[in-house]
């Protein structure tokens, strides 16, 4: 059996998604708690007082802001009477709200897609750059499915690299350093120790130049780079 997830309408139109969003969350809230249900727990009382809120919050296990929406709409409350309820100070109470607990992964992040990218890859249907674009993994993170060959799940590029790579790209955004690169890449602690060079690909002489220091997220830390001089291959200090 093939499976695939298929928008049938093509791509899109603006705002067509949000507008089936506002309509299943509706559609939700009013499967949680009925109309009929709403009325019954208010009975005789002012369907905008806490003890209203309280009474249906509790009886149906939903949240404050549902319940106050399903009071608007079941007794026709204006916008004012709303915003009202939803912002004077809110007293706690009691719900079972232990019973929307899911026991597996929400999203096609989760269950779904995680298990279409899994045999996708089984079966050879699928390249590691795309099953981490799909499931949103940083290129230094490896795919979650221990039971497939390690090279599959490898991470695409090494912690390591894209820490060199990090150090590049700091470099290139300073005009008076395009010249150097990040040659090698080390972890110090809970720091990364990247090696500068002048020169690079290409160039007949390499010359280091000192090295940064950056956070395990590639937050530039510390400068230890010195610039060669001008028409030589010794250092000169940078200010």
């Amino acid at each position: 059996m093939h499976r695939a997830l298929v928008s049938p309408h093509g791509k899109p139109r603006s705002g067509m998604l949000d507008g089936v969003e506002r309509g299943a969350r509706a559609f939700a809230a009013c499967f949680l708690a009925p109309g009929d249900g709403v009325r019954a727990a208010v009975g005789s009382g002012d369907p905008t007082t806490e003890d209203a809120i309280h009474a249906v919050g509790s009886r149906f296990g939903v949240g404050r802001t549902v319940a106050i929406n399903r009071l608007q709409h079941v007794f026709a409350l204006s916008d004012d009477q709303r915003m009202a309820m939803a912002t004077r100070p809110e007293k706690p109470y009691e719900g079972d709200f232990e019973g929307d607990a899911v026991d597996e992964p929400l999203g096609y992040r989760g269950g779904a897609l995680l298990r279409l990218v899994h045999d996708a890859l089984a079966h050879g249907k699928l390249s590691r750059t795309r099953a981490h674009r799909l499931l949103g993994l940083g290129v230094d993170e490896e795919l979650p499915f221990p039971d497939l060959d390690p090279a599959v799940r490898a991470p695409l590029v090494s912690a390591s690299e894209r820490m060199r790579r990090r150090v590049d790209a700091i470099l290139a955004a300073d005009a008076e350093r395009m010249e150097l690169l990040g040659s090698s890449a080390e972890r110090v602690g809970d720091k990364w120790r990247v090696s500068v060079v002048a020169g690079g690909v290409g160039a007949r002489e390499v010359v280091n130049v000192g090295h940064v220091l950056l956070s395990s997220s590639g937050e530039l830390l510390e400068d230890h780079i010195v610039l060669p001089r001008a028409g030589s291959g010794e250092p000169s200090a940078h200010s």
